[in-house]
């Protein structure tokens, strides 16, 4: 680690990689990371049910040896979760099994596990104060199984794997719910802390703010995130798709089904999206300025954003990327307000032969 800090701040909080692979460590050996996944964990909006018919055409031993049952996963981490931090971000990778448990007469009987490595990337983000706190939000999964044991006999996972692939969309919003909770931090009683800039490095993350004492409150602060990037860039969260059919070559024909697919893999498309449009909308460049703490204000037709600066003759500098964070509770997206996964309940029956044979 370095034995300077490069900030005007206050205060610098150092997090090491050390740290976040003894939390992992401690977490694994609690048995925190381990669940058992069943239908009352999938929304009702999401066309995956947990049962053998489901996934017959993934695993058709497992419905030729129980057809017709519920299924329940089970989830463990087999060593503890570890984590990489360096100039470009933190990642991180997880290993475990899932077995899968067959519902038959009100007992749980085992069909088979799988090996499964997770590769991880993860944002950071920090709260302090009367709470603190440090999150690591997954925002990409790498999924790889292979077969450990059988009792239903030999058979590829090469379809289940793609299922699997498929579904990372979904996986990444499932592990956050389950890893919701901070790593803790010690607290701060009646400091008060504003403006946040974030460096990384081989295995450590600092974190930079400014405090004042406030002597009669218990304050925290809001989740601050760090970005890995340099600017200011519009970012797809969720997206709607509508078609319908312009011409054909092969005759005319229903894209019903095509409509549902492409809805069903909205996750992916806001990816792409993203990846595509990578490049910010330029503004003017200030030279030799250095801004420090944002905050952003969204009104009809305009956004403000809200910095402190500081002359700096000397250098040529730019901030990192700061965020815009809407919290559930006053998120809008004007989009339609119908349940977006309206029709979607026979999707991956729908184009399971097509896309996974």
């Amino acid at each position: 680690m370095p034995e300077t800090v490069d900030s005007d701040r206050m205060v610098t909080l150092w997090i090491t990689e050390y740290m976040l692979n003894t939390a992992g460590y401690a977490y694994q050996n609690a048995g925190f990371l381990q669940y058992n996944l069943t239908n009352d964990d999938i929304p009702d909006q999401i066309p995956i049910k947990m049962t053998t018919d489901f996934f017959k055409y993934f695993v058709p031993n497992l419905y030729k040896t129980y057809p017709d049952k519920d299924l329940t996963l089970w989830l463990y981490v087999t060593k503890p979760v570890t984590f990489d931090v360096n100039e470009a971000g933190v990642s991180g990778r997880a290993e475990g099994t899932i077995t899968w448990l067959v519902h038959v007469n009100d007992t749980l009987v085992p069909a088979f596990t799988l090996d499964a490595q997770l590769d991880l990337c993860v944002n950071l983000s920090v709260q302090l104060g009367s709470k603190s706190e440090v999150y690591l939000d997954l925002t990409t999964v790498e999924p790889y199984i292979q077969l450990k044991s059988s009792n239903i006999g030999n058979f590829s996972v090469s379809s289940l794997q793609t299922f699997i692939k498929f579904s990372r969309a979904l996986i990444v919003p499932f592990v956050n719910t389950l890893v919701k909770n901070g790593i803790p931090l010690p607290a701060f009683d009646y400091v008060s802390f504003t403006g946040f800039d974030f460096t990384l490095g081989k295995g450590y993350i600092q974190i930079h703010t400014d405090i004042k004492y406030v002597p009669d409150k218990r304050v925290s602060t809001e989740r601050e995130y760090y970005s890995p990037a340099d600017g200011v860039y519009p970012d797809l969260i969720t997206v709607e798709p509508h078609i319908q059919l312009k011409s054909s070559q092969i005759g005319n024909f229903s894209i019903d089904s095509l409509q549902s697919f492409l809805k069903f893999s909205r996750g992916f498309i806001k990816s792409f999206v993203n990846k595509k449009v990578k490049h910010g909308i330029p503004l003017p460049s200030i030279d030799h300025v250095s801004f420090s703490g944002f905050d952003f204000h969204l009104e009809d037709g305009y956004i403000q954003i809200h910095s402190d600066i500081r002359y700096d003759p000397n250098d040529t500098m730019v901030a990192e990327r700061e965020h815009h964070t809407l919290f559930e509770d006053n998120f809008e997206c004007k989009i339609t307000k119908e349940d977006s996964w309206k029709d979607t309940d026979d999707v991956i029956t729908a184009f399971s032969e097509d896309i996974f044979e």
